[in-house]
């Protein structure tokens, strides 16, 4: 290997020119736009992911670099320099490349963290100490090249394709329903194209498939529907069917109503897009991605006058039930179970046609207008994909109580922050209560990490670290003077103040709540929503 010689015959004047030539090219995004792929990497990283394996993408915050300059014709002078590329540039190129899927697959390191990353097997173009697992040099005899990795890789275990494999599944649901309503638990979170033609096999079958992930005995992630509705419901309805496999889930989650209201409106537009007298405005709501404009929408139909078959008033009774059951503190799971809090739509939700069509119409109208009258007295406030749950009236049921600086993504349909909820207690529910504390309804100070999708507009009070911002706002809306007033805490020339803010804390694990001189007042589990 070529090792420069260095030399001292290369005035400052002439160095200063080279690394700022060199920062302009590495900092330019039309290099990225333009740079190639190696033979055969690209499919070979897919395939890795099509036998099992979990791959990551690893790129460094910055370069080391040493830039060499002839001087004579046997003498080069090395001229050491650190260059930071811009990250959306080499986002936009793993997006072009790799796919939009492969986003949330890319590591930003720094190398003096290279040593704590965790892994099976690395594949690196240098040598890098003291990490765990194999380190493999490409371009090695070890591992020549990408088109015969599995041989290269012969240390490892490599999983079968998803498709070729016995996953563990449940049975869940009404036990007298006419669907087969099956849940998958995979040992990770599957790559969207994987987990989008499983379930498109399990069309073929007359399955109705899920796909979740288990984490300390919770589910912590679903392909469909709300983390804490899949877990509970599961909890719930598992033993009312014959099961091949024990099922690991072993707790219960707090439900976070906001989200069920959320997937309601959403799903009841959905359900009715593609009837043609009402389809534009739908359609807009559905695009929206705005509370009071769904709800509006929502609101203002009037269901008596449209042609629904007997499936699509089923879905919208339960939908409308399920919902107003969980905001008076009580989870339906079952037909049976929520035709006991409703008598009147048994024969709705066993697609009993009545002699008289508009008698069922009138029925789902009337839990139309209670589901709509509940969620009455909310201000949702938005900046970008955030979404902001604050009280406006008294709280007279739980989707109330929650509206305390709630804040969800509409875009992922995730929830991001849970701070504390509103100064009442509503009695019993079927999952614990949170304790009573008197500075509930006092401003707090919110602090959560969020990785935006590209061109989202992001709070005023944020602070980026890595390709991660932190979001601070308020309990009453982003951006307030107490909002500010902390922002300006945390808030430095080379942010040295917020990375010991966040050193201090657990942002994965937990949601934090403050005070506005950010004095913690209390924690919030991510995986159960309890405090």
């Amino acid at each position: 290997m070529f090792k420069p010689k260095p030399t001292t015959t290369v005035s400052q004047k002439q160095q200063k020119l080279l690394i700022t030539r060199t920062k302009q090219i590495l900092q330019d995004e039309t290099f990225y736009k333009s740079m190639h792929t190696h033979e055969h990497a690209i499919n070979t990283l897919k395939d890795m992911i099509e036998e099992g394996l979990d791959v990551r993408l690893i790129f460094p915050l910055t370069y080391d670099l040493f830039l060499v300059k002839p001087v004579s014709q046997h003498e080069y002078a090395s001229v050491p320099t650190t260059v930071t590329p811009p990250t959306d540039a080499r986002i936009a190129w793993i997006n072009k490349v790799f796919g939009k899927v492969w986003l949330d697959r890319v590591i930003f390191a720094n190398a003096s963290s290279y040593a704590h990353l965790t892994c099976d097997t690395l594949i690196t173009s240098h040598s890098i100490p003291n990490t765990t697992g194999t380190s493999l040099l490409f371009g090695s005899n070890e591992f020549p090249h990408w088109k015969e990795w599995r041989t290269h890789l012969h240390g490892v275990t490599f999983q079968k394709p998803i498709s070729q494999v016995t996953v563990p599944f449940f049975r869940h649901g009404s036990p007298n329903s006419v669907d087969t309503d099956l849940i998958y638990l995979f040992p990770q979170k599957p790559d969207p194209k994987v987990a989008k033609d499983f379930l498109k096999d399990g069309e073929k079958l007359d399955q109705d498939r899920n796909i979740i992930t288990i984490k300390d005995g919770i589910v912590n992630y679903c392909y469909i529907g709300i983390i804490d509705s899949v877990n509970n419901a599961l909890l719930t309805t598992y033993s009312m069917h014959e099961q091949q496999f024990e099922l690991p889930i072993m707790h219960r989650i707090k439900r976070v109503v906001a989200m069920k209201v959320n997937e309601t409106l959403l799903h009841v537009l959905v359900k009715l897009r593609k009837i043609p007298s009402i389809r534009e405005r739908v359609v807009q709501a559905i695009q929206s991605y705005d509370f009071h404009f769904r709800k509006t929408t929502v609101s203002e139909l009037d269901i008596t006058k449209l042609d629904l078959d007997a499936d699509t008033i089923k879905t919208l009774t339960f939908r409308f039930c399920q919902t107003i059951a969980l905001m008076n503190g009580i989870e339906c799971f079952t037909k049976d179970v929520t035709i006991e809090q409703f008598p009147d739509i048994k024969s709705l939700l066993y697609r009993q046609v009545p002699k008289e069509p508009i008698l069922h119409l009138e029925i789902v109208t009337k839990y139309q207008k209670m589901f709509i009258e509940m969620i009455q007295g909310v201000n949702v406030t938005s900046v970008g994909d955030l979404h902001l749950y604050t009280l406006q009236d008294q709280v007279t049921n739980w989707f109330h109580e929650q509206c305390n600086g709630l804040i969800v993504d509409y875009r992922y349909e995730l929830l991001r922050y849970y701070p504390l909820d509103n100064k009442v207690k509503r009695g019993t529910t079927t999952w614990p209560e949170d304790e009573y504390s008197d500075q509930r309804s006092e401003e707090t100070i919110s602090v959560f990490e969020y990785e935006p999708s590209k061109g989202s507009t992001l709070p005023k009070c944020s602070i980026k670290l890595g390709n991660k911002y932190y979001i601070i706002c308020s309990n009453k809306s982003f951006d307030t003077e107490a909002a500010k007033h902390a922002h300006n805490l945390l808030s430095d020339n080379n942010n040295q103040l917020m990375k010991q803010f966040v050193q201090s804390y657990s942002f994965s694990e937990y949601y934090y709540v403050f005070d506005q001189n950010l004095n913690l007042i209390a924690n919030r589990n991510v995986l159960t929503n309890l405090l």
